[in-house]
């Protein structure tokens, strides 16, 4: 074989290749350089005020930046701020890297079309900041890692490189932590009351005040039910009909840098509920009732006797012992 046919073949296999290619695109997808979907979220000097969010189907609702604490509006109810953060981050580390169809007739196959569209699959997701931005959200790419995403008010549509997750629901956002982050590391806890008891922070972690004589059931049974207080998480709201209606049963009192956390907790039924309140001005936290697990109030409603062991379990000294 001569040279010139050789050449010759090699031209006529890249050709057919490109052909290839080409046909295997869609005839609106252009070769892209990966870029940031959302610069603006990484700069230091961007604060992000409020998200409005879309669900497909659902109803709309907003979470809402309140000196670094985030609550859900209408509901005006303290949000889950890990889910919000998983969210940010993602929208902050997100790359386009495939650019997409910019006809409307196919948005339906990425799941981009217009969320007001009764067949829409998409969720519209605002950030309100020193600027604005509105992302449609469509279908996770097939390969499971990447979003099909596209801005409301341009054609082009994107293939992003991080799954975005956007809630179906306000409800998947709501439920936070039961005590506020500016309470979330007391100098102080009390349980008040008759048979109640308080423990401060030292540089050996909570413990009791006085002090006590008597061997606990375990070194850090004072550390750990303070966690469990601190780690309760709320599930749900209730009626102010209901906590009319419920039994009293505990009142805690937190004190973190001069400022007081009072919390009172009844019983509807076997359900608690608590309401909090407090000489600090977050009043979205305040006078609200709020439901908490069984589970999780019998891990921290402890009586001043149960931190310590029973009689019968400490080790009994004979006379001459040491």
């Amino acid at each position: 074989m001569n040279r010139q046919l050789l050449l010759l073949i090699v031209i006529a296999v890249f050709s057919v290749s490109s052909v290839v290619v080409l046909l295997v695109r869609s005839p609106d997808q252009k070769m892209f350089e990966a870029a940031p979907l959302l610069a603006t979220l990484n700069d230091a000097e961007f604060t992000l005020r409020e998200i409005d969010i879309t669900p497909a189907g659902g109803a709309p609702f907003k979470a809402i930046n309140d000196d670094g604490q985030w609550r859900i509006s209408p509901a005006d109810y303290p949000a889950d701020a890990a889910k919000i953060s998983s969210l940010i981050s993602a929208l902050q580390q997100a790359e386009r890297i495939e650019q997409k169809t910019t006809n409307p007739a196919r948005y339906g196959h990425l799941g981009v079309a217009p969320f007001t569209q009764a067949d829409s699959q998409a969720s519209l997701v605002v950030l309100n900041g020193d600027e604005s931005n509105a992302l449609i959200v469509g279908k996770p790419s097939k390969s499971g890692q990447g979003h099909y995403v596209r801005f409301q008010h341009q054609a082009t549509s994107w293939l992003v490189d991080q799954t975005l997750p956007v809630p179906a629901s306000s409800e998947e956002w709501l439920y936070g932590p039961l005590i506020p982050s500016n309470f979330a590391q007391p100098q102080q806890v009390s349980k008040l009351g008759e048979k109640g008891w308080q423990v401060q922070l030292t540089e050996q972690g909570y413990q009791l005040e006085p002090t006590r004589s008597q061997p606990l059931k375990y070194p850090s049974i004072v550390d750990d039910s303070v966690g469990q207080l601190l780690g309760t998480r709320i599930q749900g709201l209730a009626s102010e009909q209901q906590w009319l209606e419920a039994t009293p049963v505990a009142a805690f009192q937190l004190v973190q840098d001069g400022k007081t956390l009072e919390m009172q907790i009844a019983l509807e039924q076997s359900q608690p509920l608590v309401m909090l309140s407090s000489d600090d001005d977050k009043g979205y936290w305040t006078n609200r009732i709020l439901r908490i697990s069984s589970f999780s109030l019998d891990q921290f409603n402890r009586e001043a006797g149960q931190f310590f062991a029973p009689v019968e379990d400490r080790p009994i000294q004979h006379d001459g012992e040491e």
